[in-house]
């Protein structure tokens, strides 16, 4: 393996770990949103049932699904690329050649 291509993996890393970062950071604001609803409602024992277990896992699928949907249609890259310029380093290598 090249040192490039050992360079271009650590990057890919890199990126993926921005984004599961930026990832965990909505998943939490939305926790803390729900929670706080729930709080000022009073049904506290939603938190405890099979129901809210189940909303959990499907709204954390959603917002991943839409995370990377959302900055990939809006900015055709994702906040891992984007904080990397691993896109804009691509695009001069296909300028040179």
């Amino acid at each position: 393996m090249t040192q490039s291509k050992k360079a271009a993996n650590w990057k890919r890393l890199v990126n993926y770990i921005i984004d599961i970062v930026g990832y965990l950071i909505i998943n939490l604001v939305l926790g803390l949103l729900i929670g706080t609803i729930v709080a000022i409602t009073g049904n506290i024992d939603f938190l405890e049932s099979d129901a809210f277990d189940a909303l959990s896992s499907l709204l954390a699928l959603v917002v991943l699904f839409f995370y990377y949907f959302f900055f990939e249609l809006l900015f055709q890259a994702t906040p891992g690329k984007l904080i990397t310029r691993r896109d804009q380093n691509l695009n001069n290598k296909k300028d040179t050649t």
